[in-house]
């Protein structure tokens, strides 16, 4: 007759977790944000939020207030971008870049195009 192998010599659903087989963060090491996915200056708002929703938080602390206003950000978010919201608001790029990576979002294309 052959044995049935397992992977746990005690396979017993109710059996708690090793603490020593688990690493515990260091909390005096600053965590670095969990990646959120890629900005990219250029793309419609509407777009962007709709792929990531914790942007609009972001894009409100930057000072684009009215991106929470209802219908703003299905109207002119359809053809506003973050770079010409920058512009339009006066918001230096490297402000709105500095913000994103510490949300945890990577700005891509973030060079200024002629």
């Amino acid at each position: 007759m052959d044995a049935i192998l397992y992977p746990d010599p005690n396979p017993n659903p109710n059996r708690k977790p090793d603490p020593a087989a688990t690493p515990t963060p260091d909390p005096t090491r600053p965590q670095a944000p969990a990646a959120r996915g890629e900005i990219d200056v250029d793309r419609a708002v509407r777009d962007l939020c709709a792929e990531n929703p914790a942007l609009i938080g972001a894009m409100q602390s930057l000072g684009f207030t009215e991106i929470v206003k209802p219908g703003m950000l299905t109207t002119a978010g359809r053809f506003m971008t973050l770079r010409k919201g920058a512009a339009l608001k006066r918001i230096p790029m490297k402000a709105i870049e500095t913000e994103l990576a510490a949300r945890g979002f990577t700005v891509i294309n973030k060079e200024a195009h002629p």
